[in-house]
């Protein structure tokens, strides 16, 4: 998710989950596709943001998986009571140092706005609202084709998203049986 602040744009890699131990260890909610994606990311520094303040500056000690879930440990936040207080905080980077992507895989930012297109029928069924986190999978998010009050999460899985086309900004999908009934 692109957003800016402190003059510069920033992609949203992950929120704050929680303090992990006693010596300022930070659980992760990643928003890359896997845990092992953020572990694997070139990142010397990253930023925490709360709500309305400037993104701080960490550079980041060490990385590990915890319980299938990224732990970092952020320097300046050495205790239970420092990384209790960013419980919820974005971590950023500079949209300038996003590192690049296996093929298949994208950032949520550049999936918003795309058209999604019912394969087949060529129906335009609306534009990516948001990518929303699931425990299994993301969910891409829009508004319902028939009444545009609701909202449609439809899984960002091969099986129903066979196709993302930047060249002509859309998603080819196969809907669920279903899913706009519901």
């Amino acid at each position: 998710m692109t957003q800016q602040g402190n003059d510069m744009e920033w992609i949203v890699v992950g929120i704050v989950a929680r303090a992990h131990g006693l010596r300022g260890a930070l659980m992760v909610k990643s928003f890359t596709r896997t845990p092992e994606e953020f572990m694997e990311a070139p990142l010397e520094t990253v930023y925490l943001r709360r709500k309305k303040e400037e993104a701080v500056p960490h550079r980041l000690l060490s990385r590990s998986i915890h319980k299938d879930a990224p732990m970092i440990v952020l320097e300046g936040i050495s205790d239970r009571t420092a990384a209790d207080s960013w419980k919820g905080a974005e971590i950023l980077i500079p949209e300038s140092e996003r590192w690049e992507l296996e093929e298949g895989q994208y950032y949520a930012d550049d999936l918003v706005d795309l058209m999604l297109v019912e394969e087949g029928s060529g129906r335009e069924l609306g534009r990516v609202m948001r990518v929303q986190d699931g425990a299994a999978h993301d969910y891409l998010v829009f508004r319902h084709p028939n009444d545009p009050k609701r909202e449609v999460l439809l899984p960002f899985i091969p099986e129903f998203t066979p196709e993302v086309n930047f060249e002509t900004n859309q998603i080819i999908v196969k809907l669920p049986d279903g899913l706009l009934d519901v």
